[in-house]
């Protein structure tokens, strides 16, 4: 008797959401691109791709020389882009008890910068229980517990691989993290045809990153602070956002901005705070409601007003992805527009 099958396919914004289906067995399949690591800036990320190709349909290339030329251009700019991973709780998903292995739609080229990347933000995929045997192996390339499809669907490429593993076998569940739905139910139905379980979670925190932010409504002190804040925050590991009217005014909604509101979670308020110790410019207040501290920094002569929130925080809970809006000089993560309405309803009930 064949056992029940397990399909399903989440929608995703947080990788703490996949952590409780990581049980013993279970192989974990990550995505790299928008998944685990980003493009701090909006040259060399793959929504730059997406304008890319678009822009070369535009002048009259065909869809296949559109993507072979984005490509190339991605490619070269890898050389000069800091990857940053998408979240810290991103780095979670190398700490539980199930095999792990990378699938990414990169090609072989770009593996040693790929490794670079990875290991630039503390990522390691090797491991000694997942190889292959080589002349039973079609794909381009299988190294350091990645694989790394080309042009070849992920489904696929995972297929060849599990085949033509000498130390693994098949695995009863497997769970695969991806910002791509298409990549995910290529693998569905790899999982569907060998009775395997499969949990996949369109990850979805990326997406729609970097459009083009609009500073039309921002005086170019504001831009200069944000700037500041950028440059001091781009390599480190803090999770922060712009709220507020500057949030809105960079969505490009007629709204004129006096300072600047910075949400970040409370388990990140002193190594923020030892960022910025040069522009604080009031103590730490806790809020009434007991949900977030506060403070004030001064830049460039701009009210920073930052919001350190707990997990329970009006703020904090509001959020509902992020929109990476990108200008020349920097990249500005924002609530999204969804989520600063909902906070905009919620805080005035309050009021």
């Amino acid at each position: 008797m064949n056992k029940i099958q397990e399909k399903v396919i989440f929608e995703s914004s947080h990788i703490s959401e996949v952590i409780p289906h990581l049980l013993q067995g279970t192989l974990l399949v990550l995505d790299i691109d928008d998944t685990i690591i980003t493009s701090s800036t909006y040259i060399g990320s793959i929504s730059w791709v997406h304008d890319l190709i678009r822009k070369f349909i535009l002048n009259g290339y065909s869809r296949q020389e559109a993507g072979y030329k984005a490509y190339i251009l991605w490619r070269d700019a890898q050389k000069k882009t800091n990857a940053i991973l998408t979240e810290k709780d991103a780095s979670l998903l190398f700490e539980n008890p199930c095999d792990c292995i990378g699938c990414t739609a990169r090609s072989p080229e770009v593996f040693s910068i790929t490794m670079q990347q990875l290991g630039g933000v503390g990522i390691s995929f090797d491991n000694d229980s997942l190889s292959c045997t080589a002349e039973n192996y079609c794909l381009s390339m299988f190294a350091k517990g990645i694989i790394f499809c080309g042009g070849q669907s992920k489904g696929g490429a995972l297929f060849e691989f599990l085949h033509a593993s000498s130390s693994y076998t098949m695995p009863d569940r497997i769970v695969m993290v991806d910002d791509t739905l298409e990549q995910l139910e290529d693998v569905g139905v790899f999982c569907e045809s060998n009775e395997i379980d499969f949990f996949g979670f369109h990850y979805r925190r990326c997406n729609n990153q970097f459009p083009l932010g609009d500073t039309s409504n921002l005086s170019d002190i504001q831009q200069k602070a944000l700037e500041v804040i950028y440059k001091k925050l781009k390599d480190s590991t803090i999770e922060w956002y712009v709220t507020g009217k500057t949030n809105i005014a960079l969505h490009g909604l007629p709204v004129k901005p006096r300072g600047i509101d910075v949400v970040i979670h409370n388990s990140d308020l002193d190594r923020f705070l030892e960022l910025f110790k040069d522009c604080i410019r009031s103590g730490i207040v806790i809020l009434n409601n007991g949900e977030a501290q506060e403070c004030s920094l001064s830049i460039c002569d701009v009210e920073v007003i930052v919001c350190a929130e707990y997990d329970h925080g009006i703020r904090w809970r509001a959020f509902n992805g992020a929109d990476i809006l990108a200008t020349d000089a920097m990249a500005i993560p924002c609530f999204a527009l969804k989520a600063e309405c909902q906070l905009e309803s919620e805080m005035a009930v309050l009021k």
